[in-house]
């Protein structure tokens, strides 16, 4: 596992389409990589095959750092249901942790993010509106013994501001 160069980006956009036939998430995925700042590319290969891939976006809640988006992250389906994603998490919050990460939020699959201690977030709200049957998709996670942000908005970098990320 390693941090991500403009080397791989061709395999990351080949990664994408695989991984959500059902979604099309490549200019995200491009418009965070081409920031220059305070987004984190972390990807796991199997040999020379790219298999796996997780974007970190640093943030703030109410206007104090340490927190970070996870999204989005891709396993190939040849990878999936092997520890892939969960491994790559691990050593992305161990990276973010040492850079002053402390709460990692997500927008995702409760049941597959639950097993790896996230939960549902009440306090810190989403930079944009979510719809409402999402609310339990909202989740956050601790990292070592961080304590948790109180209530507030989470601001993001630019790319993460746009609504159509968040209304699905």
């Amino acid at each position: 596992m390693r941090e991500t160069t403009e080397a791989d980006l061709d395999a990351l956009m080949t990664l994408y389409p695989l991984a959500f036939p059902d979604e099309e998430l490549r200019p995200l995925v491009k418009e965070l990589l081409d920031e220059k700042e305070g987004v984190f590319s972390f990807a796991v290969f199997d040999g020379a095959q790219l298999i796996g891939h997780a974007l970190y976006s640093l943030g703030a809640v109410g206007g104090k750092a340490g927190a970070a988006l996870l999204g989005p992250l891709a396993v190939a389906p040849s990878h999936q249901r092997q520890g892939v994603g969960r491994g790559l998490q691990l050593y992305a919050h161990n990276a973010l942790s040492g850079v002053g990460v402390r709460q990692v939020f997500l927008l995702g699959d409760p049941k597959y993010y639950s097993r790896i201690g996230f939960a549902q977030e009440s306090l810190v709200t989403t930079p944009c509106p979510i719809p409402d049957d999402w609310a339990a998709a909202w989740q956050s996670q601790t990292l070592g013994a961080a304590a948790r942000f109180g209530a507030g908005a989470l601001t993001l970098p630019l790319p993460w501001m746009n609504p159509v990320y968040w209304s699905g």
